[in-house]
Formats: C-alpha cells, structure tokens, sequence
C-alpha cells in the first residue's frame, strides 16, 4: 500500500493537471477502510479536482450508483451521477 504523502505529491498533481487527451471533472478514491479514507482526505484538501472519497465495503453493499461517496472534508454522502 502506498503512503498517503506519495498518494498526495504524485497522484493528486498529475490530476490537477489532467490527462492527455482525457478531461477529469471529479476523482474518485476507493479505499479499504475509513482510517484511510480520512488520512487520504486530509491530505489531498488543497486538490483542484473535486476529490469523492468511499470505501470499498460500502461500495459493495450499496453500489456505485447509490449516495456512498464523500467530499473531502464533507460527512453528507452524494451519488456520482
């Protein structure tokens, strides 16, 4: 598992720049557990994309299309579309 700093210092500023070819609107995280979750958010708060955090038992249970994602810095969960 990578740390969260590397996640933040690579990850996140290769999509506040984008993709070649390939707009980015939202990024979506999927982590294995909330401590995660949090630690990536707190992390990545000064992020250009809108950044959705969820966890991937809550996505298996409720599915991609149901209200399981959650804003950095955000507790009210919102659906992707």
């Amino acid at each position: 598992m990578e740390g969260v700093r590397f996640f933040a210092e690579t990850k996140i500023a290769l999509y506040d720049h984008g993709l070649d070819g390939l707009p980015l609107t939202a990024v979506l995280v999927i982590t294995d557990g909330k401590q995660r979750m949090k630690n990536l958010a707190q992390a990545v708060n000064a992020a250009r994309q809108p950044i959705l955090f969820s966890t991937l038992d809550v996505v298996r249970t409720q599915g991609l299309l149901a209200p399981v994602f959650n804003r950095s810095g955000e507790y009210e969960p919102v659906r992707l579309i």
